[in-house]
């Protein structure tokens, strides 16, 4: 089941100083964007005490537009790239995730698998083209202001994962139709990893609801904003971001340069994505530290796609979004400037660093028997596995 990659040739000595972790560049990222999102959480709680509406408004807003991209944060402490040591990774990507209601275990097991067998269904069902580059009014309103659906689809899944123990059998009766199904047939692939993403959502609902019940009792109603609500606020700007990283761009290929888009951003922006928008040699060495990959990409340039702006590639989205309206096959073939470089990739002996993904991957053995159910899936009209 192993898919044959292509990847740029890079020397032994360069390929390892870009696995490289820096632990002083790692801590500043992380409390730099602690301290972003925690000041915009501060002024909203002063403006709302003070009754100040508008300006509480205007600092809630920015508390979620920055703090949304924690997302990409546990992302790369998912990989364990930020640090040196498994353990200040793990400690960062715990607290996130908790503030985020993001459950890292349900992420390491379906990021593994996009990893592995990116863009090639039914083994990658965390990215399923085509995918909509969607500007419909009702959802930039919600990507503007609240994102409402957002919040259910999030509590309902924690909820339904939360419940999963008290049940019979490994998925119990908890309203399955109500989970992600791509997680129902990992948690049979992984069934200890998921009864981890069982606790962790307990912790995350115990969390949450402890703010809200103490917030009730003392009227300190500002603490559910700024603790709580704050991750579905202001989603517009990790939407926009996030969308480029596979839309409208080629499946069943090996070769990440033509199913993963990498874009030039502000650097500020390029620092609350944690440095994701170089995306396509994230996929090409995935145990590269995200801080290195703008270097990583300087080196292989010549061989590598011309990465566009962010207005740049939503336009060449929304083409290809029109071209499938007409031939729902199409898919956009990037510009891959040499070819010089297709065979065998002269890394030499190393696979620890060409096959890495990081500490990303559950520790335990895959059940194969699960897998293979999960190769027999099929795919209805309207692009659900069933």
């Amino acid at each position: 089941m192993r898919i044959n990659w292509y990847r740029i040739p890079l020397e032994k000595d360069v390929l390892r100083a870009l696995h490289n972790k820096n632990n002083l560049r790692g801590l500043l990222h992380t409390l730099g964007h602690i301290a972003l999102v925690g000041f915009c959480g501060f002024m909203a709680a002063i403006f709302f005490i003070n009754g100040q509406w508008g300006y509480f408004a205007i600092a809630f807003w920015a508390q979620g537009t920055f703090g949304t991209f924690l997302g990409a944060a546990n992302h790369e402490l998912g990989h364990g790239t930020v640090y040196k040591k498994k353990s200040h990774n793990r400690f960062f990507l715990n607290l996130f995730s908790l503030f985020t209601w993001w459950n890292h275990h349900h992420y390491s097991m379906s990021h593994t698998f996009h990893h592995k067998y990116t863009l090639h269904p039914p083994k990658d069902k965390e990215v399923l083209l085509p995918l909509e580059p969607s500007l419909k009014p009702a959802l930039l309103l919600q990507l503007f202001t609240f994102n409402i659906m957002g919040f259910i689809g999030k509590l309902k899944n924690t909820v339904y994962t939360a419940l999963g123990l008290w049940f019979d059998g490994p998925l119990g009766g908890a309203n399955p139709e109500g989970a992600n199904p791509w997680i129902k047939e990992l948690s049979l692939v992984y069934p200890k990893k998921y009864r981890l993403s069982q606790r962790f959502a307990r912790i995350i609902l115990a969390f949450h609801g402890s703010v809200l019940i103490y917030a009730i009792f003392t009227g300190t109603w500002w603490l559910p904003f700024v603790l709580s609500l704050w991750q579905f606020t202001g989603n517009w700007l990790s939407y926009f971001v996030g969308s480029t990283q596979h839309t409208g761009l080629k499946d069943n290929t090996p070769d990440f340069r033509l199913n993963t888009r990498s874009v030039k951003l502000h650097p500020f922006i390029e620092f609350l994505y944690w440095h994701m928008n170089w995306h396509a040699e994230h996929h090409m060495y995935a145990g590269v530290p995200g801080y290195n990959l703008k270097k990583m990409y300087e080196i292989i340039s010549k061989d590598m796609p011309e990465p566009k702006t962010l207005i740049g590639a939503w336009v060449e989205m929304r083409d290809t979004l029109k071209k499938q309206g007409q031939d729902p096959n199409y898919q956009y073939h990037q510009k891959i400037p040499t070819e010089r470089s297709l065979g065998e990739n002269n890394t030499g002996n190393i696979e620890k660093y060409t096959e890495s993904i990081g500490s990303l991957a559950p520790e335990e053995k895959v059940n194969q028997d699960a897998f293979d159910q999960v190769l027999k899936s099929k795919f209805d009209s309207t692009g659900d596995w069933r």
